[in-house]
């Protein structure tokens, strides 16, 4: 999930779990925690600073963990219960005082990351698999705008702030259930296009996006290594009409089209051309280890980068994104002269793509 939402979250949770009966005074001090604890697992962003390979690695691994995050809240929990009493031993705000908001806070942006289609590695370091059910998108801007109402109205209703909190974590579960309910449904979609077209599938995929949760991508992998690729509105009726005068927004939702109405493109993934090489690129040990990456990636081209012959190959989630480039990784052979030295182990090197269009190289760690 976004930063900002799994601060506001941290925030509800903190306040929500606290126990009316024994109060602890903690005052705002709660929230802080809470909104620290919902921050912490975003650390990984930290990572990238050791390389941009074990950026990609260690991204919704070890910082989401169930191990971990423990360790983090405890870490955030001393340092709070530091500057609330200084230099005075005596005081009552003890690191377990603020260890519950802080860890409530933490778990619920754990919780919110594997509803997402972000997902986590929960037992990482121990297992790297991430499991991410993709129910909400990561920037859910109507959750993200429900959230700053009610924070407001706790701040100004300050007796009843843990009722409010309570009240939004139910919403929070209510609306989880709306979406789960819409995700099923474009599910179904694509069960119904699969049946027809009489198509081997290996599995349908569908995939929250921005602006609306009626607004879903569709992507039906089938056994010949083919993606059928589609964006729909589960509530819109009829097409949108874009001419040149029609707003950016406009055009944006004009690219979810009514259910039926839906077009479907067809990619090969390995294209139709030097298919070969590419699906041996595709099969390389360190495509295999990118494989949660690149999932939705299908050949762009072939192209020789550094004087080595490379199969590009393109996310259809960044299909028709301002920096589409992004999405963009290539597989390339090692030259004859690298392979001798045996630098990897199996004759195969990966990049990808940054800021301005170019890339860098993924050290085969993964």
């Amino acid at each position: 999930m976004n930063i900002l939402i799994n601060i506001l979250i941290g925030i509800f949770a903190a306040y929500a779990f606290q126990k009316p009966s024994k109060p602890c005074g903690l005052g705002y001090w709660r929230g802080v925690a809470g909104a620290l604890g919902g921050a912490v697992p975003h650390i990984d962003i930290l990572f990238y600073g050791l390389g941009h390979d074990f950026g990609l690695l260690h991204q919704y691994a070890e910082s989401w963990s169930l191990f971990l995050v423990p360790v983090f809240a405890l870490g955030i929990a001393a340092g709070l219960s530091y500057l609330k009493k200084g230099f005075i031993p005596e005081s009552p705000y003890t690191w377990q005082k603020f260890f519950t908001p802080t860890l409530a806070g933490a778990l619920m942006a754990v919780l919110l990351s594997v509803i997402s289609e972000k997902g986590a590695a929960l037992l990482a370091p121990f297992w790297q698999a991430k499991l991410g059910f993709g129910i909400l998108y990561s920037f859910d801007i109507g959750l993200f705008i429900g959230l700053l109402i009610f924070l407001a109205v706790g701040i100004l209703l300050r007796k009843f702030r843990a009722e409010v909190a309570e009240l939004v974590l139910v919403l929070l579960i209510g609306y989880t259930g709306v979406t789960t309910t819409f995700k099923m449904k474009a599910n179904a979609i694509g069960d119904r296009y699969a049946k027809a077209m009489e198509l081997e599938v290996e599995h349908v995929y569908a995939m929250p996006q921005p602006l609306s949760p009626f607004y879903w991508r569709i992507v039906v992998k089938t056994t010949d290594q083919r993606l059928h690729d589609t964006m729909v509105s589960l509530k819109r009726k009829r097409t949108i009409v874009v001419t040149p005068e029609t707003p950016p927004l406009r055009r944006a939702k004009a690219a979810y089209k009514p259910v039926h109405e839906a077009v479907w493109r067809i990619y090969n993934r390995f294209g139709y051309e030097d298919s070969d090489f590419a699906a041996a690129a595709w099969r390389s040990d360190i495509a295999q280890r990118l494989k949660w990456l690149s999932r939705f990636s299908v050949l762009k081209d072939i192209v020789t980068y550094e004087d080595r012959r490379c199969a590009r190959f393109k996310d259809l989630r960044f299909e028709g994104a301002q920096m589409n480039e992004l999405g963009e990784f290539l597989i390339c052979q090692q030259t004859a002269a690298e392979q001798a030295n045996d630098k990897h182990d199996d004759g195969w090197m990966a990049y990808q793509a940054v800021d301005d269009g170019s890339f860098l190289m993924l050290d085969p760690i993964y």
